[in-house]
């Protein structure tokens, strides 16, 4: 385990208390609260980050999906629309005009 500084700050620290004068241990009591209270915060803003990226991702997914399903409704509306145009007898041209589809997409229909 790879203490940092401060955690080898506090265990020497905490092992010479008893040395210490009422002013120092409140010192060091101040300082390590606030050490405590910049880590927790920090810990805080990374979960409210990762919830933010969360919940922008679902954002950005459920855009992307409602995008998507229009795209492929309008492309299968289309296709029907051909369809239906080749049975009644239209000609590709017409239909390509119509749909907007190209014509080998009409042959493969």
């Amino acid at each position: 385990m790879n203490k940092t500084t401060f955690e080898k700050m506090k265990i020497y620290f905490d092992s010479n208390q008893h040395n210490w004068s009422k002013q120092e241990l409140d010192d060091y009591n101040k300082i390590f609260i606030r050490e405590a209270d910049d880590r927790g915060k920090i810990t805080l803003a990374e979960k409210r980050g990762e919830q933010k990226g969360k919940i922008e991702g679902k954002i950005e997914g459920k855009i992307e999906g409602k995008i998507e399903g229009k795209i492929e409704g309008k492309i299968e509306g289309k296709i029907e629309v051909a369809k239906n145009a080749l049975q009644i007898g239209l000609s590709v041209n017409d239909i390509i005009k119509l749909t907007g589809l190209t014509e080998e997409e009409i042959k493969n229909i």
